[in-house]
Formats: C-alpha cells, structure tokens, sequence
C-alpha cells in the first residue's frame, strides 16, 4: 500500500471515526433497539438504580442485567426514541425516551449517565408503562 494512498485514506476517514463514536443516550437506544442487554450492562459500573414497572431497587450490575434482560424478552421493542437529553455542568447527563412495543403497550424510559474518570457511565435507569 502507497503512503499516499493511506494519507487519502485517513483524510477521509478521520472525520468518520470522530462521528462513528456515539455518546451514551444513542447507545443506550441502540442497545433497546437491538434488545441487547449486554450492551447496556457494558455502560454500568458498580450498581444501578433501577425501577422496571413494579421492580424498583439498586441493583448490582449482574442482577441489573439480568432484569433488562427480561424485560426486553417479554416486552420486544418496536420503536425507541430519544425525546430529550441534557447535561450538568458537573457532566453528569440524562434522558427521556419513549419506546412501543410490539404489543402496542408504550413505555417512558429514563436515564441518568454520570461521569467516572473520563467516561459516562449508567447510574439509573427507570422504565415504566405510558397507557
């Protein structure tokens, strides 16, 4: 391979690499749309609050996941959308979604990201029935 030919490639990959990294609301909606729990644990560290319809409590990463997953395999997902986002100057963030399933019911998702070092990790999360 050419130098020239890999500078052409990096000019015109590096701003591809720069928007290929998702911030952690779209993440978070990646992983419920793909019904990946495990994409979800990945952005925990240490425990989580977690309320899931009549379920609430601080939950330990494995148990948390354990419960997403559950609810993702009993209630499929049809559409998830991140309605609002927002942030601390302390770099903490939050969002709201909304999410239907394929049964029709509508939820109202949120999350609260806080930072750990360098990133953002899930601290709570909150699901709960919107009809």
């Amino acid at each position: 391979m050419s130098l020239d030919f890999r500078i052409l490639t990096l000019t015109f990959l590096s701003p591809l690499l720069l928007f290929a990294t998702t911030d952690p609301s779209s993440a978070l909606a990646l992983a419920f749309r793909n019904a990946d729990a495990a994409a979800v644990s990945r952005q925990m560290e240490g425990n989580l609050n977690l309320t899931i319809l009549d379920k609430e409590g601080n939950y330990s990463k494995t148990q948390a996941t354990m419960l997403i997953r559950e609810f993702m395999e009993q209630h499929p997902v049809k559409t998830f959308t991140v309605q609002h986002t927002g942030s601390s100057t302390q770099g903490s963030g939050y969002g709201i979604a909304e999410m239907t399933g394929t049964d029709g019911a509508s939820y109202r998702v949120t999350f609260v990201f806080k930072k750990s070092g360098e990133q953002q990790v899930l601290r709570e999360l909150v699901i709960t029935t919107t009809r």
